[in-house]
């Protein structure tokens, strides 16, 4: 009949789903991999952050006479991190970076912080631009017993000294993401360390029953017996 449309034939069908299996074969494994490399690369980001948050070492300030010479914004305190500013102590907890601290909170070292370590966190009467530090240390969401949430987990609500893990590594503190796949966890260590080690680098990692619990280390360094700020 003239004017009829004609319908797709069962070979044209057949052929063109082919044709869209084997490209979705091919691109869905490719988009995954670019999206997991993108959660990495997020996630280090705010593991950096904290580390600059807790441990600043190399901040031009006042108190370090590291300086003197540089424009006043470069010298004031208020870029100095946590250990820097209250008596070279890491916190116990990461939400002691945003909440101010208390007589009944603890240091990393598991002593309770005494009343200097509080007027430290934020002196009376500061503000922004001078010789004191102007908290929070962080602008990153610290939900208090949770800690921070990265595209690949949470970072846990605590700071931990190296030295007391399994395996033993002195000289540093270390915060923890766990319930890790195995393949996000050498992406992550892939974006960190520039390869795939678990055993050394910056990031360590290790089975914690079905998932992989990563380790992300912070510098304190040990005098003596003493691990610095821990």
């Amino acid at each position: 009949m003239c004017g009829q449309r004609r319908g797709f034939t069962l070979a044209e069908v057949v052929v063109s789903t082919v044709i869209l299996v084997v490209a979705a074969a091919v691109v869905v494994p490719y988009l995954a991999v670019q999206n997991r490399r993108k959660q990495a690369e997020g996630t280090r980001d705010i593991l950096y952050s904290l580390t600059m948050s807790l441990n600043t070492p190399h901040s031009c300030v006042v108190a370090s006479n590291g300086c003197v010479g540089s424009p006043a914004p470069l010298r004031t305190a208020s870029y100095m991190g946590f250990v820097q500013r209250v008596n070279s102590k890491y916190p116990q907890q990461m939400h002691d970076l945003t909440t101010k601290i208390t007589l009944a909170e603890k240091s990393c070292s598991g002593s309770l912080y005494v009343s200097a370590d509080t007027v430290k966190w934020n002196p009376v009467g500061t503000a922004p631009g001078a010789s004191a530090q102007w908290p929070p240390y962080s602008g990153l969401p610290i939900v208090s017993g949770k800690g921070v949430l990265t595209p690949m987990g949470w970072v846990h609500d605590s700071v931990l000294k190296s030295a007391n893990g399994v395996p033993s590594i002195p000289g540093w503190v270390e915060v923890h993401i766990d319930s890790l796949s195995l393949d996000d966890v050498q992406e992550l260590d892939l974006a960190i360390d520039g390869s795939v080690s678990g055993t050394t680098g910056l990031l360590r990692f290790a089975a914690n029953g079905s998932y992989q619990l990563a380790r992300f280390l912070i510098p304190a360094p040990v005098n003596g017996a003493v691990t610095f700020g821990c």
